[in-house]
């Protein structure tokens, strides 16, 4: 019977920036694992790793072998757990962040906890914070929203017309498959909710994040009511600024003041 609580299970993240967003611990991982499982999309990135690792092998073939993404979630994670059985210490590699918009990883960390193997999850920078800085936005001066667009109209998710809204994957609503032709006609339904908390002049940023260092990040500015007329492709995000700063609470400002020792 497998001692599980010898092996070692890391998931860590390449960031978005190819190469030069990888952290030292993370390439430390990459460089001690027996072996490296790997998603990263980035064939410059994949070489780095081929490299460095004692032992790479890439997901692709899993993760294209299903017209699903949800089942190839599924297949990778079984994947991954099943390779415990043959090594001590693995180290899984994704794209950006590795538990942002990234389930795989993360639930087979989850998995592995269960069966008493050591885990550890690395933090790297993400999209988010590649838009953060881009569109020079502090989203703690008024708040910010994070959502998925298929998920936040689906669901009808709530959110403050006055605080920072990001909606990812807007090319992919409705899409559970890999790539595929942005549908306008599903635009429309974004379009069309946003329009119930927005003006139609009010505007949005189209924002793909660089993925190579000195290359400039793309970022195009248009209106809630042009939403449809705007070109997207699957890792196009949209960011809507806050209408204005809100209306203060008056009777929680006053408990503040009472409470207040200044």
């Amino acid at each position: 019977m497998l001692n599980y609580s010898q092996k070692r299970l890391s998931l860590v993240g390449t960031g978005i920036k190819t190469i030069s967003h990888l952290t030292k611990e993370s390439e430390a991982h990459i460089k001690q694992a027996d072996i490296v499982l790997s998603l990263v999309n980035e064939p410059v990135m994949m070489e780095w790793i081929e490299k460095y690792s004692k032992k790479n092998i890439n997901l692709d073939k899993v993760y294209f072998g299903h017209q699903k993404r949800r089942e190839a979630y599924s297949e990778i994670t079984d994947y991954i757990i099943n390779k415990l059985s043959e090594h001590d210490f693995i180290c899984i590699v994704f794209y950006g962040h590795p538990t942002v918009f990234s389930s795989p990883g993360l639930d087979a960390i989850k998995r592995a906890e269960k069966l008493g193997v050591n885990t550890s999850v690395l933090s790297a920078i993400s999209a988010e914070d590649c838009l953060f800085s881009d569109l020079k936005i502090n989203p703690g001066d008024c708040g910010c929203f994070s959502v998925e667009a298929t998920d936040l109209i689906l669901f009808n998710r709530r959110f403050d017309s006055n605080s920072h809204l990001i909606i990812w994957q807007v090319g992919m609503i409705g899409n559970y498959g890999h790539e595929k032709p942005v549908n306008t006609e599903l635009v429309d339904i974004l379009r069309d909710h946003l329009l119930l908390f927005y003006p139609e002049n009010h505007p949005v940023y189209l924002y793909e994040a660089s993925l190579y260092p000195g290359m400039e990040s793309n970022i195009t500015k248009a209106d809630v009511g042009q939403l449809s007329e705007q070109k997207y492709t699957t890792i196009t995000s949209l960011y809507i600024p806050p209408l204005d700063k809100g209306v203060v609470d008056n009777a929680v400002l006053k408990r503040i003041k009472d409470a207040s020792v200044i």
